[in-house]
């Protein structure tokens, strides 16, 4: 399973949500990958934080309970560090344990999962990035949608994620 940009902490930055608000959500909506699809590995593709100062006490809390609950399923946790995340990773060397990027192998292809706000450091059959939260606007009402190139990149296949949660703003894609 593949996600990405949680911005946990965002609450901080908002008058819509309070922070029990969005730890609710985001445990929801982790318990629902959990048991819907019963992962074997569980990506957070960068942003897990959202501030560029160290995350608080209670940010580290949530990640730390997230990430408890997805091992408990003996599923494997890997971190990509976001532009949001050098801040917790300067700070708190052993929270998560960022990566660059990671390799995922399926069916003889070459999945490349990264941020999307750098350029990859390796080559692949397919790039997974979420930094942009591609959005669409249908009547008004703006909706999370994924967006895919076939041969975008250096021919190579591109699947951009939108956010994790929903209260994320996006980037409107016409």
């Amino acid at each position: 399973f593949v996600s990405g940009d949680y911005h946990i902490g965002y609450s901080d930055a908002i008058d819509t949500m309070t922070l029990s608000e969005e730890k609710e959500q985001i445990s929801q909506s982790v318990e629902y990958v959990l048991n819907e699809y019963n992962p074997t590995s569980f990506i957070v593709n960068g942003d897990v934080f959202h501030q560029f100062k160290p995350p608080s006490s209670e940010a580290r809390e949530l990640i730390r309970n997230m990430t408890a609950r997805i091992e408990v399923e003996n599923c494997e946790f890997i971190c990509i560090e976001g532009n949001h995340d050098k801040s917790a990773k300067s700070e708190y060397p052993n929270l998560l344990n960022f990566q660059p990027e990671t390799i995922v192998n399926s069916n003889g292809q070459k999945i490349v999962v990264t941020h999307g706000h750098k350029k990859p450091e390796s080559n692949g059959d397919l790039y997974i990035l979420s930094h942009l939260h591609p959005i669409v606007t249908i009547n008004g009402i703006k909706w999370p949608t994924y967006l895919y190139g076939n041969e975008t990149v250096e021919e190579s296949d591109v699947l951009i994620l939108p956010a994790f949660t929903n209260y994320q703003d996006g980037v409107t894609m016409s």
